[in-house]
């Protein structure tokens, strides 16, 4: 069983810059190491319309990768936090070696694909995004949404 920690340098994260195009799909590609990814991802986008289902009055997106049909939608971090992209330094060589994460990139929002099925609220990601917000009015005190940061929210 693993004993390592990782471990995430904070220096990094204050300086990492904004993107606007992070997509998450639930999909394992056999490849570990640097890959040109915009190179053989970019999505033609097709908006399908308005959508009933994750985020109410949000766009149903639709895409292919590699001819698979993919559904999509844009999900919003929630208010106070933030997302970052994480690229690991150097691979420890064995499971007891810390692992070094540095961000790469700081985002607000991010398209979240389905294969060939529409997004939904029982989808794990979305419940997770929803969580948070949920978690907050349970257990926290009432929170002021345009001062909100992850520590007056917890």
């Amino acid at each position: 069983m693993a004993t390592g920690d990782m471990r995430i340098s904070q220096a990094v994260i204050t300086n990492c810059s904004e993107t606007k195009r992070v997509h998450l799909m639930a999909c394992e590609v056999d490849h570990d190491g640097e890959a040109q990814v915009s190179d053989y991802f970019d999505p033609t986008v097709r908006d399908e319309g308005t959508s009933s289902g994750v985020q109410n009055g949000e766009s149903a997106l639709s895409a292919s990768f590699r001819g698979r049909g993919l559904k999509g939608c844009v999900l919003n971090i929630p208010t106070g936090y933030s997302g970052f992209v994480m690229k690991e330094g150097r691979r420890p060589i064995t499971d007891e070696e810390d692992r070094l994460m540095k961000a790469t990139h700081k985002f607000s929002q991010f398209t979240y694909w389905n294969l060939e099925t529409p997004t939904s609220n029982n989808d794990a990601i979305v419940k997770a995004m929803q969580w948070i917000n949920i978690a907050s009015a349970l257990h926290g005190a009432e929170v002021d949404n345009e001062n909100a940061t992850p520590e007056n929210i917890r």
